[in-house]
């Protein structure tokens, strides 16, 4: 099991290395379509490249809510402010937490693992921001802030 940290609810890796993806996003087992032949990027198409891979998708990407959420995502990025970015998270946490509680989101999808999905959302989050830690520069160690 793999919880993808795409912000954008897809994922693409090498044919059979992962069995199930769960959107880094919402928590929601992703839709996967296996063993595809084609460009994976922008350059590849360009250079008129291919390779073999497994796409996974989320089933609850294009809900308005989720595109909400990448977006703040994406914008948190550009915040050099600590406070602004725990804001925005707190926003992102409670879009969440609403889509859960009243299951409009949920229409659609394939799988959820309702008791689990927040912990590991969170967690994706806190990867992420790890992540974005180490590509500023900062490997002072793990934190749960946006990097600064």
């Amino acid at each position: 099991m793999l919880m993808s940290s795409n912000s954008d609810g897809i994922y693409v890796c090498p044919p059979g290395t992962e069995e199930e993806v769960f959107c880094g996003i919402c928590g929601a087992l992703m839709r996967a379509k296996r063993d595809q032949h084609g460009p994976t990027s922008y350059a590849m198409s360009m250079a008129n490249m291919k390779r073999d891979y497994d796409y996974f998708e989320c089933p609850l990407r294009m809900s308005h809510w989720h595109q909400k959420v990448v977006k703040i995502r994406e914008f948190m990025k550009s915040v050099p402010s600590d406070v602004l970015c725990r804001l925005m998270r707190e926003e992102c946490d409670e879009i969440l937490e609403e889509q859960w509680k009243s299951k409009k989101g949920l229409i659609g999808a394939e799988m959820w693992l309702l008791p689990r999905m927040h912990d590991q959302a969170r967690e994706t989050q806190e990867v992420w921001l790890d992540q974005q830690a180490m590509l500023d520069g900062n490997t002072s160690g793990i934190s749960t802030e946006r990097p600064g």
